[in-house]
């Protein structure tokens, strides 16, 4: 007959009942929440419904602000050029006030990380549809994804032509399709 000798199995069991726990733990782990940011060029925060407005109804925009976060204070800080919207979004990307961003806010070099890029990282898909005025390289070191990406900056608000996202991150002319539908309503 064996004999199980107690003080010599304490430890493989402490070691075991750990590694249960462990696992356990991790199982019960809520998933990571989704992150939809929506930025609109140009718009007020009282222009929608559910932050105040009256006159204009906002149903799906409503929804999204009860459901979600809001940034009431947000403002545009400025510009270091003519456009207000690709120094904004520089902004947002990396973090950097508009005193610190470079002479060329129409390209976010390699050596800046975008918010997008740091959460690829930690494992979110990241998707991108609209306006990106910020470089091409940028876009495609941010995202994994995306549909009908607008990279220029004015143009035609009656046939806007823009891009799906390129694995290989070529974004040829020859590869732009038009939108079908004015750009006040493909964004909307």
């Amino acid at each position: 007959m064996r004999t199980v000798h107690l003080p010599r199995m304490i430890v493989p069991l402490m070691i075991l009942l750990i590694f249960a726990t462990v696992e356990t733990m991790a199982d019960d782990a809520p998933a990571p929440p989704n992150i939809l940011w929506i930025v609109s060029d140009d718009q007020r925060a009282d222009t929608i419904g559910a932050l105040g407005n009256e006159q204009i109804q906002t149903p799906s925009l409503d929804r999204l602000v009860r459901q979600g976060i809001r940034f009431n204070s947000a403002y545009c800080m400025g510009s270091t050029s003519g456009a207000v919207c690709a120094p904004s979004r520089y902004m947002m990307m990396t973090g950097r006030s508009l005193h610190r961003l470079p002479g060329n806010v129409f390209n976010i070099p390699e050596s800046e990380v975008t918010l997008p890029q740091r959460l690829r990282e930690a494992g979110w898909n990241t998707f991108f549809t609209g306006k990106w005025h910020n470089g091409k390289a940028a876009f495609q070191r941010s995202f994994d994804s995306g549909a009908e990406i607008f990279f220029g900056g004015m143009g035609s608000h009656t046939k806007l032509m823009v891009h799906d996202h390129q694995p290989d991150g070529k974004y040829p002319d020859s590869k732009r399709h038009p939108l079908p539908a004015f750009s006040s309503t493909a964004f909307a």
